[in-house]
């Protein structure tokens, strides 16, 4: 193989001691999910690009855009089975 492929960070698991739970420090900014332990030396900062590229999307907004889009679907599907059309022939 000529070219190199960036492969990704290996799996870094933490164990949390007060409850019992396994967990990955990348996914949950270096910090339990349930209790909020941090681990000493944990890999806070390897965090996958989609995941970075993820947080800095509003998905508020393309929910909102997406419903939209469904409900004017909608519409015109029920337009045209109640014999409406938007172009009048």
């Amino acid at each position: 193989m000529s070219g190199s492929l960036a492969l990704p960070a290996p799996p870094t698991k933490a164990h949390c001691q007060l409850d019992n739970w396994d967990f990955d420090p990348r996914y949950t900014d270096g910090a339990c999910p349930i209790c909020g332990w941090r681990p000493a030396g944990a890999r806070t900062t390897a965090r996958p690009s989609w995941l970075a590229w993820a947080d800095r999307v509003e998905w508020d907004l393309v929910g909102l855009v997406a419903l939209f889009v469904v409900l004017l679907v909608m519409g015109v599907l029920v337009g045209q089975a109640a014999g409406l059309s938007l172009f009048p022939k």
